[in-house]
């Protein structure tokens, strides 16, 4: 299942310790239980590990580890990525709250 909305959810784009990257931001285009599309300025690499920080249907997910599985930068410079959530606990968290809030309508 794959939430779609016309709002955007912001999501917060940690690196691991000791890396020389710092936080950023972007947005969510695609969100579902298992991964998400994603758009941003931070520089993304495949097969990197980053921390996701957002809040979806009032419920608050914090340094939600995932790994980059794509990344591509656009047009306008922007980086396009997918990635794949890696912690189990916290995916079924999330896809239990993304079908509460579909099915909420």
């Amino acid at each position: 299942m794959t939430a779609k909305s016309s709002s955007l959810i912001a999501v917060v784009i940690s690196f691991s310790e000791g890396s020389v990257q710092e936080s950023g931001w972007g947005r969510f285009l695609e969100l579902a239980g298992t991964g998400a599309r994603l758009t941003t300025r931070s520089e993304l690499k495949r097969h990197e590990t980053v921390f996701l920080t957002f809040e979806a249907a009032g419920e608050k997910f914090k340094g939600l580890p995932a790994l980059v599985t794509h990344a591509e930068i656009d047009g306008e410079g922007s980086v396009l990525a997918e990635i794949c959530f890696t912690d189990e606990v916290e995916k079924r968290r999330l896809s239990k709250t993304l079908l509460d809030a579909l099915s909420r309508g």
